[in-house]
């Protein structure tokens, strides 16, 4: 997923978009949930979490001459649908 500069207060996303012409306009219409609400919503429909480990790093991009990077804290999960 893509993370970009933040809008600017009074900015509108017309403006932004302009200001970031380059951009996948999906990127801009994603959501991102945390761990915490994707199990909430998977225990809500019927799955029970079998296995779970939270706080994995992962190296998505880096550069190590401008010491750019870009890391993830990834959860790890075995999730089993019960049995109704």
């Amino acid at each position: 997923h893509w993370t970009g500069p933040p809008l600017r207060p009074g900015e509108t996303w017309d403006e932004y978009r302009n200001a970031h012409s380059t951009l996948d306009i999906r990127y801009l219409s994603s959501v991102d949930l945390c761990w915490d609400d994707v199990k909430h919503i998977m225990l809500n429909v019927g799955f029970e979490i079998v296995e779970e480990v939270t706080g994995l790093r992962a190296l998505y991009t880096c550069d190590r001459a401008s010491f750019v990077r870009t890391e993830y804290q990834c959860v790890y999960f075995v999730a089993r649908k019960k049995k109704t």
